[in-house]
């Protein structure tokens, strides 16, 4: 029964939640989309009416096509009807609120979450006998080292692949792993299945993968052999989180210096934003780094993708590569553009993905102008050059303009700086030419009536509009 005179039918735990969000308590009526009153034999009356937020609270897709709610739409919606400041605070209610009710009511994983009663060993049995056929074909001559452990490592994770969804289909309601996979709290699909399932092949550099994969689970324990196997990864992933944890925080301090005084004084500079989308030519080309030889996508389907390339940021398609049993064809390359991936070893020679604007699209960027991209001429147009850089950086969208009318006019720019004391004992002046800084004797500048002007000049125009050097 709520203060408004209402009735109101729900779980206790989204009752309280709704009690932090306005208006969440609303006049509309009952409509038992859960079937609460009917399991409960609860007859529906005037004065039961329904919460907004009534669905089960997750942060990703539920299993059986389950009604949910994220915190994240709560949180757009209490933006939508409230100020920034209301948004804030209710935010801190719902955190505080959440922080309570799981050290309180948290959920427990026991050792009986982790076993497994599904008899996964026909696949496994099948993938062994499979992987043992291409080892034969290998010690027979038939194949390569390489293409013999490619398709092992397919072999096993399309098993891994089907094993895990066989496993996910019957993890029980009533399990605590399933309670902390769907509520968006900790895990994923792939880590279940490490746990109750197979591990299956890791990484063992970061280059390279263990040779045989692990067929044990966590949940179920892993031989000697196995664990030694896990080294390997283990000693990479300590490494990589002292090393990581270190650059994020020195990025976050240099980010924090670098705005640290800043003051915007004006949201709009008169300079318009523009950003035009880059088309690429639909005939992909490879460049063989050994003989520098273009070679066209297309001659290259059918060859064996190898997993010793030294580009590390291969092993985000490698579902992808799964899935194509290694073998290179179309998928790889929509895979390769869509993860901004340059370099592929096939049939060990390691190509270079090479973009081509189409002809519309240089056209179409020569005759405009830019403030955000190189190479540009004095009057910020577009040149060849800029469009060989687009080209080398896989930009599939760069900021253009039509016209380079606000650009040539640097008067708004100008109020956007603060003002700075500029000691005239205790400076440098640097010209740009080539892309390269070079100091000059200010004696020779001071001679000097006029500056050409160009993008590369702009930002030392303060410093020399203040020793009377006219820049026009």
């Amino acid at each position: 029964l709520h203060p408004n005179g209402n009735c109101y039918l729900s779980t206790a735990g989204r009752i309280l939640t709704n009690s932090v969000i306005p208006n969440a308590f609303t006049e509309n009526p009952f409509t038992d989309k859960h079937n609460i009153a009917k399991l409960f034999g609860i007859i529906v009356f005037d004065k039961l009416k329904d919460l907004l937020f009534d669905d089960l609270f997750a942060s990703r897709e539920q299993p059986g096509n389950i009604s949910y709610v994220k915190i994240d739409n709560i949180v757009e919606y209490v933006f939508a009807n409230s100020t920034p400041k209301e948004t804030i605070s209710i935010c801190q209610e719902l955190y505080e609120m959440g922080l309570i009710a799981s050290d309180t009511y948290g959920v427990s994983i026991s050792i009986f979450d982790l076993s497994n009663d599904i008899d996964i060993s026909l696949p496994m049995e099948a993938a062994k006998s499979e992987s043992n056929e291409a080892s034969l074909l290998y010690h027979m001559g038939l194949i390569t080292l390489d293409e013999s452990r490619a398709i092992s490592k397919s072999i096993w994770d399309n098993t891994k692949t089907n094993t895990q969804k066989t496993i996910m289909k019957s993890l029980e309601p009533t399990n605590n792993l399933y309670y902390m996979l769907y509520s968006g709290a900790r895990g994923n699909a792939g880590q279940i299945m490490q746990t109750i399932g197979f591990v299956g092949t890791i990484q063992k550099t970061t280059t390279s993968d263990i040779e045989r994969p692990i067929l044990h689970g966590y949940g179920n324990g892993l031989t000697s052999f196995d664990i030694s196997q896990t080294l390997y990864s283990a000693r990479i992933g300590v490494v990589a989180t002292q090393l990581e944890t270190k650059t994020t925080g020195y990025a976050t301090r240099q980010a924090a210096y670098i705005v640290m005084g800043d003051n915007i004084v004006e949201d709009d500079c008169g300079i318009p934003n523009s950003v035009v989308d880059v088309e690429w030519s639909k005939d992909i080309m490879f460049i063989n780094t050994e003989t520098k030889e273009r070679v066209s996508a297309s001659e290259l389907y059918g060859s064996i993708i190898v997993d010793n390339s030294n580009d590390n940021s291969l092993r985000r398609i490698y579902k992808e590569i799964s899935k194509c049993s290694y073998i290179f064809r179309e998928s790889i390359v929509n895979a390769m553009l869509n993860n901004n991936i340059k370099n592929i070893t096939l049939n060990n020679t390691v190509y270079t993905l090479s973009l081509t604007l189409s002809s519309d699209s240089k056209e179409k960027l020569l005759g405009m102008y830019s403030y955000a991209l190189p190479y540009l001429d004095e009057d910020f147009k577009i040149t060849e050059k800029t469009l060989s850089y687009i080209e080398e950086f896989n930009l599939n969208s760069v900021i253009a303009l039509d016209t380079n009318d606000s650009l040539l006019h640097l008067e708004k720019l100008e109020e956007a700086y603060l003002p700075v004391d500029y000691d005239s004992e205790q400076y440098n002046v640097y010209i740009i030419k080539d892309g390269r800084e070079k100091k000059v004797d200010i004696s020779i500048l001071l001679t000097l009536d006029i500056i050409p002007s160009s993008a590369e000049y702009y930002t030392y125009k303060n410093l020399l509009t203040e020793n009377r050097l006219n820049l026009q």
